[in-house]
């Protein structure tokens, strides 16, 4: 017999591994995957949830790294908006009081459409004292 540690290799060795061989196979295969998400773009629908209590304080927010034009719309409501965004601008929209987001188990055709000549991120915020969404 030999003294010391042996080295063995379980069926927990092999699917590791495997795993590995998988995941490095497919970045290779497809690059795409493998490409960092961003927040960014031209053309967003927002579909927020109702928040625990009815909130007067729900905005969505516009931020952009260069000057561009944005416009939120909610068709529903006939609600529209065009926002002017400096470079590296931070801009509110607060959305009309008679906006009433979807409850938990529901469907409206309540969404928000924002869209933007240049990329732009876009955040909905609903605050109230003691809940906030985001």
């Amino acid at each position: 017999m030999r003294s010391g540690a042996q080295h063995t290799t379980g069926p927990l060795g092999w699917t590791k591994r495997l795993l590995f061989f998988c995941t490095f196979l497919v970045l290779q295969l497809f690059p795409q995957v493998a490409k960092s998400q961003t927040t960014q773009g031209t053309d967003f629908w927002l579909t927020p949830m109702i928040n625990y209590v009815n909130t007067d304080s729900f905005f969505v927010i516009l931020s952009a790294e260069k000057a561009t034009n944005a416009k939120v719309e909610i068709p529903l409501l006939g609600f529209s908006q065009t926002i002017s965004l400096g470079y590296n601008d931070l801009i509110r929209v607060y959305i009309p009081n008679s906006y009433k987001p979807s409850s938990l188990d529901t469907t409206c055709d309540c969404g928000i459409h924002v869209t933007s000549f240049l990329p732009i991120s876009v955040y909905t915020l609903s605050a109230q004292s003691a809940t906030t969404d985001a």
